[in-house]
C-alpha cells in the first residue's frame, strides 16, 4: 500500500536521528556523541511525498529538505528516499551544518554500517579548507573521511591520489602521488603510497597547516584502516 501526500504541511518523523547524525558527523563527529539521543526530523517536500506502507520507504520525487531539529543540520536535495533506521539516499544534494557545506551529485547513508558515501563531482567546504574529489567515504564510528579520485584542495593547495581527514581535530593525511604548495614551499612525490601529514592550527583566527613527511605514529595508527 502506498500513501501519497503533497506539499504544504511539514511531516515530522521520529527515530531517524542516527541517519541525520551521520550526516552531521561528516566533519563535526556528532554521531559518536549524539547517536543514542532520539531526535526529530522535519521533512519538507517540494511537491509529492510517497510513503510505501509495505516497505516503510518514503520518497520525495520532487525533492525537498530534511532538517534535524536537534542539531540544526539541513539537507536539501532534488530527490530524497529513506527508510527509518536503514538508509537515506539523495541526489543533487547540499548539506549545511556546524561542519560546513557539502555538495554532491549523489549521497547514500547506510545506518546499520554507520557509513556515508558521496559521489561527485563533490565539494566539501570546512572553514577555509575547500576539498574537491570524485568519491567520499565516511566512517562514522571512527570520525574519518576518505577522499578519492582527482582530490584537490585549497587553503592549503594540494593534489593527491587519496586524502584522509580526521573530523575530530582537523588532521589531514595526503597519500601519494601528491603535490603540496604553501607559499614558496612545494612538497611533492611520485611515490604511490607516499604520506604527507598536515596538522591543523588556528593562529589568531588564521588557519594554517604544518606539513611534514615524518608522519607521527599516532596519526599512522589513527588512519591505518583507511589507507589504500
Amino acid at each position: 500500500m502506498i500513501l501519497r501526500t503533497f506539499m504544504g504541511t511539514p511531516v515530522t518523523v521520529l527515530g531517524v536521528a542516527r541517519s541525520l547524525a551521520l550526516v552531521t558527523m561528516l566533519t563535526a563527529a556528532v554521531w559518536a556523541q549524539e547517536g543514542s539521543v532520539l531526535a526529530a526530523l522535519e521533512v519538507v517536500p517540494r511537491g509529492e511525498q510517497i510513503f510505501n506502507l509495505d516497505t516503510g520507504r518514503t520518497e520525495l520525487p520532487d525533492g525537498g529538505e530534511v532538517i534535524d531539529q536537534a542539531t540544526g543540520v539541513r539537507l536539501v536535495a532534488d530527490f530524497v528516499s529513506f527508510t527509518e533506521g536503514e538508509f537515506i539516499e539523495a541526489t543533487a544534494v547540499e548539506v549545511d551544518g556546524a561542519f560546513g557545506h557539502l555538495t554532491a551529485a549523489q549521497l547514500s547513508i547506510d545506518i546499520a554500517e554507520e557509513t556515508l558515501v558521496a559521489e561527485g563531482p563533490l565539494q566539501l567546504v570546512r572553514d577555509a579548507l575547500v576539498i574537491e574529489a570524485d568519491l567520499v567515504t565516511f566512517d562514522a564510528a571512527k570520525s574519518i573521511v576518505r577522499f578519492d579520485g582527482s582530490v584537490r584542495g585549497v587553503n592549503p593547495t594540494f593534489e593527491a591520489a587519496t586524502m584522509l581527514l580526521d573530523t575530530l581535530d582537523g588532521t589531514v593525511l595526503l597519500v601519494g602521488p601528491y603535490v603540496f604548495e604553501d607559499g614558496l614551499l612545494t612538497l611533492t612525490t611520485s611515490q604511490i603510497g607516499g604520506l604527507l601529514e598536515l596538522t591543523y592550527q588556528d593562529i589568531d583566527g588564521v588557519q594554517v597547516y604544518d606539513a611534514t613527511t615524518e608522519v607521527s605514529a599516532a596519526v599512522t595508527q589513527r588512519f591505518r584502516r583507511h589507507l589504500p
